[in-house]
């Protein structure tokens, strides 16, 4: 099996359990904008596309007044984010390992520093991508190729781990190894992928 040095995770859904405050925040935002919840497939939607791009599935204009106001119903809901289980321990092994690892996600700089901060994974990684750091939110590359320019990485000794499927173009985009964590999702993309389906798994690929 392929080790490797560098690993670039995703946030919400790969190490943070966000769902429950994500679909409750995009409901609640739903209802006030649109006056409906969300239907099931606009719910598996939101998890395989940035903020920006939800809102406009929902047929809601991204304005700057709009997306205050989902963030305020996010943060309403930002009691139940946790980590999944076993990621903590698998972080604090990596850590102690001195592997390097950053966060690569679709929240604002400011939403992300949010997640290191409030959330605990700061205690463990302490460099991130966002989508502010590049042209494009992922499914584009635009952020992982400024992370592997600003870290001077090599892209064969990285590897990308999510639970989306923009996730993983992010990673063809700038081509990177990927890993899907399937404890995050059930969707996948038919391009070639590792399978990770325990957290501990991680720790065979360093």
């Amino acid at each position: 099996m392929k080790k490797y040095k560098n690993l670039i995770f995703d946030c919400d859904g790969t190490l943070l359990d966000s769902n429950e405050a994500t679909v409750g925040a995009f409901d609640a935002f739903a209802r006030l904008m649109i006056n409906r919840g969300l239907t099931e497939k606009e719910t598996d939607d939101i998890f395989h596309a940035s903020s920006e791009q939800s809102v406009i599935n929902l047929g809601i204009p991204t304005t700057t007044a709009n997306m205050l106001k989902l963030q305020e119903l996010f943060d309403a809901n930002s009691g139940s984010i946790k980590f999944f289980d076993g990621v903590e321990d698998v972080l604090a092994i990596l850590k102690d390992k001195n592997i390097n690892m950053g966060v690569a996600t679709n929240r604002s700089e400011g939403e992300t520093l949010i997640a290191m901060n409030a959330n605990g994974i700061g205690k463990y990684i302490d460099k991130f991508t966002c989508r502010d750091y590049g042209e494009n939110p992922k499914p584009s590359g635009d952020m992982l190729k400024y992370y592997l320019k600003k870290y001077n990485l090599k892209k064969d000794e990285t590897l990308m781990l999510g639970n989306a499927i923009a996730d993983h173009l992010a990673a063809i985009d700038a081509g990177i190894d990927y890993a899907y964590c399937m404890w995050g999702t059930n969707l996948k993309h038919d391009a070639e992928a590792i399978e990770i389906e325990k957290p501990e798994e991680i720790l065979k690929l360093v």
